[in-house]
């Protein structure tokens, strides 16, 4: 039973498709850096930022998305393959085998745990050790098995779009670089003893704002606290299922690779692949 471990390959997989959707997530803001406008409001002394179109994502991202979500949830099914030859210490295949994963821990006990019949005793705790189910340690599990359901079915709805954060308002930018060349005061003569500017600091958004649509009000400030230069960058975000709507998809995409990918690594460390 040695060798690589064919989930690894498919973890890889998955990292080529994590890595062409930060692509097109790149366009997706550079595409939209101009979609916001503001308008003022005289008596109150503020400025409103608001959307001024609606946000355009190309329809082979939610493909993009799909794809890496099926290879992450084919990187488990793999381990739990693995797993079953060395139980079993034949070669297989074993149609029925599958990484346990469910809604709650009742489920779990009396669902999916009993695809690991075949697999050694220690492997077996491992699995339950990792509490695969929703509300357990690796809750986050639970959320790719419900999108790779409903990518199996029917098209992802994850192109949704949502605010990720704007520049920061003039005084708490101000009140940050003095509070930088103050902790950092040795650090001074490297920038000829003048505190270094953070103008075009992005700071992520206080509030979720998800869905996005035309006319939307990002953000409301004082006159006073308005830069010259405003920025505000978006992001796309998961549609469904409930439990990750309104989540960044590449943040929860490489959440999800890297749990994964400690996963396989602890087994074979442990020396449950041989």
């Amino acid at each position: 039973m040695a060798g690589r471990v064919s989930a690894y390959d498919k973890l890889e997989r998955a990292e080529k498709h994590i890595s062409e959707f930060e692509d097109a997530r790149n366009i997706f803001r550079q595409e939209n850096a101009d979609a916001v406008q503001f308008k003022g409001d005289p008596k109150m002394q503020k400025r409103i930022y608001f959307l001024s179109k609606n946000l355009y994502v190309r329809p082979d991202v939610p493909l993009i998305i799909g794809d890496a979500i099926h290879n992450l949830r084919c990187g488990l099914d793999h381990l739990a393959h693995q797993l079953m030859c060395v139980g079993t210490g034949q070669s297989g295949p074993f149609g029925s085998v599958s990484f346990p994963i469910a809604e709650d821990s009742v489920k779990y006990k009396h669902g999916p745990r009993g695809r690991m019949k075949g697999m050694r005793k220690d492997a077996i705790k491992a699995i339950d050790a990792l509490q695969p189910y929703g509300g357990g340690r690796s809750e986050m599990l639970w959320h790719l098995h419900l999108l790779n359901n409903i990518d199996k079915h029917r098209m992802l709805l994850t192109a949704f779009t949502s605010l990720y954060g704007h520049s920061v308002p003039k005084s708490q930018r101000v009140r940050t670089e003095w509070l930088f060349f103050r902790n950092h005061s040795k650090l001074a003569p490297y920038y000829g003893g003048k505190i270094p500017s953070l103008k075009g600091l992005i700071v992520p958004s206080e509030i979720k704002i998800f869905p996005l649509k035309a006319g939307t009000e990002l953000l409301t400030i004082p006159n006073s606290e308005i830069e010259v230069d405003m920025n505000f960058v978006f992001d796309i975000a998961f549609g469904k299922p409930e439990v990750v709507k309104g989540n960044p998809v590449l943040v929860t995409l490489r959440q999800m690779h890297h749990l994964i990918y400690q996963i396989v690594m602890t087994f074979e460390r442990d020396g449950l692949l041989r």
